[in-house]
């Protein structure tokens, strides 16, 4: 008995039987001109070998023929499926000088405006670790990049370490799936070239805000803010997941309230006395703007790939 875990028999056969993601019969495999990185991810696929799935799959995505490249997305979700739980393998690692890097496809909600915006951020060794951060969808063109000014590059200090993200403009439609490369270069002129997948990263849905709502003015300093518990369209069992809450001033842009949960489904925080948010004791008469971020992903190697949806809204705070 084959079927075990997302891998069954009559799956691979179906999968090694398309020329896309339907039903094309044995057109593949009946011709000589099937690229035999095709024929291996789909063998390492049913031979349920997750690291060669994976590395075939690369190489098929670099093919020139679109029916290929789809082929190749269409077996990598499976291979997802099928390990749900496993960190990606990858033949390259992060440089020393780079302790965590997040890529996040963000699908976000500003007075009902909705719309998509791709970044890579993360924690570094300290302020100017990294001199070059580029992104490139396979095979040329450029996404993101630091030295070019392609995207809004940013690094600061905090208590935490040094944190850095480098955003690219938001845009109706989400980037490409496909494959990508990421080229870093650290402060020593040493360099790192990876690459990572895009799939089923874009959300299509966004947290709401509860209370207070927006434009709204609160009579505390205190105030309970509530949203409603989220999980996008796309979420999955093996995803890991984390939500936040951002409070600055809209004005001078300052922190006054950071509250954050790991793979939790807390729904409110009561600023200046929840435990789990840090930041001041009161708010002060003011306009205030927040941002609620629900993150849905899995490791990419080093790498942890994001689903993000984002709420952003305003309050305002006068005490009596």
């Amino acid at each position: 008995m084959m079927k075990k875990f997302g891998w069954n028999l009559k799956l691979g056969i179906c999968l090694l039987g398309l020329s896309h993601p339907v039903h094309a019969g044995d057109r593949w495999f009946s011709k000589s001109s099937t690229p035999i990185e095709l024929i291996r991810a789909h063998k390492a696929y049913l031979e349920k070998d997750f690291q060669t799935t994976t590395n075939e799959v690369v190489a098929a995505l670099k093919s020139d023929q679109a029916e290929v490249r789809k082929n190749a997305m269409a077996l990598w979700r499976s291979a997802l499926l099928a390990n749900p739980n496993s960190k990606i393998p990858v033949d390259w690692n992060l440089p020393s000088e780079i302790m965590r890097m997040n890529a996040d496809l963000s699908y976000v909600s500003i007075q009902d405006e909705l719309e998509y915006d791709f970044r890579v951020k993360g924690e570094m060794l300290g302020l100017g670790s990294l001199s070059q951060l580029q992104i490139v969808q396979y095979p040329s063109k450029v996404i993101l990049d630091k030295q070019a000014g392609i995207g809004q590059w940013d690094e600061k200090l905090t208590e935490e370490g040094a944190h850095f993200e480098l955003k690219g403009k938001r845009s109706k439609e989400p980037i490409p799936e496909g494959l990508y490369l990421i080229n870093i270069e650290v402060a020593n002129g040493n360099r790192t070239n990876g690459w990572f997948i895009v799939s089923d990263m874009a959300s299509t849905a966004t947290p709401k805000f509860l209370y207070p709502s927006n434009g709204e003015t609160v009579k505390t300093g205190n105030p309970t803010i509530r949203w409603s518990d989220f999980k996008s369209p796309e979420y999955k069992n093996s995803d890991l997941t984390s939500h936040s809450l951002w409070i600055e001033t809209e004005e001078t842009k300052e922190n006054q309230w950071d509250f954050y949960q790991f793979n939790g489904r807390t729904t409110q925080t009561t600023v200046g006395t929840d435990p789990l948010g840090k930041g001041v004791k009161s708010l002060a008469n003011g306009s205030y703007f927040m941002v609620l971020t629900y993150n849905e992903g899995r490791k990419f190697g080093d790498m942890r790939l994001r689903r993000t949806s984002k709420a952003m809204t305003t309050f305002n705070v006068k005490l009596d």
